[in-house]
């Protein structure tokens, strides 16, 4: 039961709306609560997210926006500068106590379920009657 935000908007302005929504998320909601529980506990629910992210009812988009901006600007990608660092790829072993590799392709996969995983489990050998019955 979805509720329509915003219609016809460029790229550009559904993504500040979008950025606005999760700066004001991250700023009021209670620790660990859910963007839902969040969003129908605010008194106008919907109605009220769009008087202050689209119509700037309270004055605060500028600051929304400017918070997302510091997100960005600090954001890296922890990987990459793992890729092009010897050092940091140095922490990175498949086994902690010793520089040996086991290699993955080698790993003889079977299909359970229509999902693919290693093979090392090994079914138990089952015996007599079901313990439970209808």
């Amino acid at each position: 039961h979805a509720k329509l935000f915003a219609t016809d908007l460029d790229q550009d302005t559904c993504i500040k709306y979008i950025d606005r929504y999760l700066m004001l998320y991250i700023s009021t909601a209670k620790h660990l609560q859910r963007t839902a529980p969040w969003q129908a506990e605010l008194e106008g629910g919907i109605a009220y997210l769009q008087k202050v992210i689209i119509e700037d009812s309270l004055s605060i988009c500028a600051d929304l926006d400017a918070m997302m901006e510091r997100n960005r600007s600090k954001n890296h990608c922890e990987w990459k500068a793992v890729a092009y660092d010897t050092e940091l790829q140095k922490k990175f072993r498949q086994f902690a106590n010793t520089d040996d590799n086991h290699d993955s392709e080698q790993i003889e996969y079977i299909e359970m379920r229509g999902q693919q995983h290693p093979n090392t489990y090994h079914a138990p050998d089952i015996v007599g009657p079901a313990l439970f019955v209808k």
